[in-house]
Order: structure tokens, then C-alpha cells, then sequence
């Protein structure tokens, strides 16, 4: 979450950038997060370069990286636990669930919620946001996961009858559309195998062609900010920046052959052309003889 140091008051805006203006009480302004700052950088409203030159010039304005975020939980965590002293004394340890010392769990990105709700919002009437958390619930801390049995992801996704399977399918093939999945087919058949996308990424694809709202992909950037984890948003947009790059050049290279390739045809066709001429001037004559 961004952090205001100085006051709260302003803490229901977005934080505007340095270059809007100087005036403190202009500082903030209820605009989106994503809007670009036209007036003088030019950066992103939601990119590291734009919170560092806001933090650097007012001193209001912080994202925690990983390390920080690290030691905000852990003191998150033993705050928890004096709260939990304070209104819960006296609950059995064995009625509640720790992770350090119980078995059977996973590790999800924070964001996951989130990604999920914009999931589900590209899938009316067949929200497909669960069927995805259920296949990182079943993941063996790794992204790739392989499916014996589709009746017991069906049955976990919470879909029950004779056509569950197939109604899990189709949530499925909705999160591979989404590029929340990738697929390989095997004796289980087209879903026996699953690689699970980064969710981060796949909502800033989803942001980047339109399929998420601004309020939704706004309180998106600012989790991602609490958590330390923009720096993903950031590796991803230079990732795509770079196989763009590499397009355009591999495009350009195919234009520079094709252009003098199609130049040696028209000359070998522009030489042939004299040629058949004077073949069939030299033809002309050989058939009056035989005339």
C-alpha cells in the first residue's frame, strides 16, 4: 500500500506527480493510478521511476521493496499475536492453524484475490476464479502440476453431477484464454498437464489489453506496492519491451531480404524479355520457310 508519511488526509486520493505542481495541497488528486504524467516526464503513474522521483522530491511516498516487506510481516505477526492475546485468551493452540507448524499447505502470492476477482469478471456465468485457486491449492509449491483424476479438481472447483468434469473443463479452457494456464494433453487428457502463470504477470496482461477495470487494477498496483513485489510488474514490462524489440528487428531483417530478392527477379525478367523477342523474330522466318 502507499504509505503517506505526512498526513492522511489525502490518503483516499492518488498520489499525483511532482511535475502537476508545487503546491503541497496539490500534491494529491483524485486521478488513476495509471494515468501517464504528461506534463513534463512522461512517466507512468503506476512505475517505479515515477514513486522514486515523488519520494525523492516530497519525502511523502514509499514502496516497500522485498526485505521490508519481509519484516513488516513478521511484525505484523507478533502484533497479531498480542491481539490475539488481548481478545482471544485462552484458545487452544490445537484449534488453530500455523503454518510453521503444520503440514499440507502452499505458498500463493498475496495478490491472488485480486487476480481472481478480475478472472472471474472475464468469465460471467462461469466464474472461473476458484477453479484457478484450486489448482494452485493442489500445486506441489511448484508451477507445474499433473492431473490424473479431473473429477477431483471438478469436485474441489465445487461442480457435482454427471457433467462436472465437463463443466470443469470449460473453466479451464477460460483460464488458458486468460493466460492464466498453459496446457499440455495426456492420458488424462487436454488438461493432464498444467503450468501455472505468474498471476502478477497475467493481470498486467489482462490491464494491457483492456480486461481489467481501473478501480480493480488500481487497488492491484497498490497490494503489489504493500508486498514489495512491483519489481515483477517492472521485470515483466521489460520482458515484453525486449520480444517486442526483437520482433520488429527479425521484421525489419526479412523486409531488407525480401526488397533485393524482388529487385533480382524484376531485372532477370526485364533481361528475359529481349530475349523471347528476338526468339520469336528468329522463329518467324523458320515458319514462312516451311510454309
Amino acid at each position: 500500500m502507499l504509505a503517506l508519511r505526512d498526513s492522511t488526509q489525502y490518503a483516499h486520493m492518488t498520489p499525483a506527480h511532482p511535475c502537476d505542481s508545487d503546491d503541497p495541497e496539490r500534491r494529491f488528486r483524485p486521478l488513476s493510478p495509471v494515468e501517464t504524467c504528461v506534463d513534463t516526464c512522461g512517466l507512468a503513474r503506476d512505475s517505479a521511476p515515477y514513486f522514486s522521483q515523488h519520494n525523492k522530491r516530497y519525502g511523502v511516498l514509499t514502496m516497500a521493496n522485498g526485505k521490508q516487506a519481509t519484516a513488516r510481516r513478521l511484525k505484523m505477526a507478533d502484533r497479531a499475536q498480542q491481539l490475539q492475546d488481548l481478545h482471544f485468551p485462552g484458545m487452544p493452540e490445537i484449534l488453530l492453524w500455523h503454518r510453521n507448524r503444520h503440514d499440507g499447505f502452499i505458498t500463493i502470492p498475496r495478490t491472488l484475490p485480486i487476480v481472481m476477482q478480475a478472472v472471474d469478471a472475464q468469465s460471467k456465468g462461469q466464474p472461473a476464479g476458484h477453479t484457478l485457486f484450486c489448482l494452485w491449492a493442489r500445486s506441489p509449491d511448484h508451477p507445474v502440476l499433473s492431473i490424473e483424476n479431473p473429477s477431483t479438481f471438478a469436485a474441489e472447483a465445487g461442480f457435482i453431477g454427471e457433467r462436472a468434469v465437463d463443466t470443469w473443463r470449460r473453466r479451464m479452457k477460460k483460464l488458458r484464454e486468460l493466460h492464466c494456464i498453459e496446457t499440455k494433453p495426456g492420458a488424462s487428457g487436454e488438461f493432464h498437464y498444467v503450468l501455472l502463470h505468474n498471476p502478477n504477470a497475467v493481470m498486467e496482461w489482462m490491464h494491457s489489453v483492456g480486461l481489467v477495470r481501473a478501480e480493480l487494477y488500481s487497488r492491484f498496483i497498490e497490494r503489489l506496492a504493500d508486498v514489495g513485489a512491483f519489481g515483477e510488474i517492472e521485470a515483466v514490462r521489460q520482458l515484453w519491451a525486449q520480444q517486442q524489440a526483437a520482433e520488429a528487428a527479425s521484421a525489419a531483417a526479412q523486409t531488407a531480404a525480401t526488397v533485393p530478392a524482388a529487385e533480382a527477379d524484376a531485372t532477370a525478367q526485364a533481361n528475359a524479355a529481349p530475349e523471347a523477342s528476338a526468339k520469336v523474330q528468329i522463329a518467324l522466318p523458320e515458319l514462312g520457310a516451311n510454309l
